[in-house]
This record gives structure tokens, C-alpha cells and sequence, in this order.
């Protein structure tokens, strides 16, 4: 779903939404979304967050599955 909302029209429905749509751009806006709201721009809102988790690194991974892992290349990418 796309929204048009003008941020000094934005609501916490709009913002959960949004949150909930557009994942991949969530983290960097927050701090637009925290300047905006100090500055009175915008209501204040409650920001969504979820939670999360340490992925572990291909490296790991392969150790795990019992595949050879060339240190030498993969410290690299750490």
C-alpha cells in the first residue's frame, strides 16, 4: 500500500504502517522522524521497534555444517 501523508497530518496508524511496509527503510528515517518531532514539525509519535538478532557470519555457518572454512579469505569480511 502507498501513502501520501503529509507529515503535519501523519498519525500513529500512519507510521505503524508505514513501519510495517517499508522495512528496509525504517532505521534510516528514524532520525528524521525523532529531528521532526522535536522540532514540533509533526505530533508526537511512538516510533515502532522490533526487535533484532546477531546473525551469524557465513564462516560460522559453514564450520557448523562441517565445511572447510579459508580463514585466510573470510577474516576479510569480519
Amino acid at each position: 500500500m502507498y501513502r501520501r501523508v503529509a507529515p503535519d497530518t501523519c498519525t500513529q496508524t500512519d507510521l505503524d504502517a508505514w513501519h510495517a511496509e517499508k522495512y528496509a527503510t525504517r532505521s534510516p528515517a528514524q532520525v528524521f522522524l525523532c529531528w521532526c518531532m522535536d522540532g514540533h514539525r509533526v505530533l508526537r509519535l511512538i516510533i515502532p521497534s522490533r526487535p533484532t538478532i546477531n546473525l551469524a557470519t557465513l564462516s560460522d555457518v559453514l564450520r557448523e555444517l562441517g565445511i572447510p572454512v579459508d580463514e585466510g579469505r573470510t577474516s576479510a569480511t569480519r
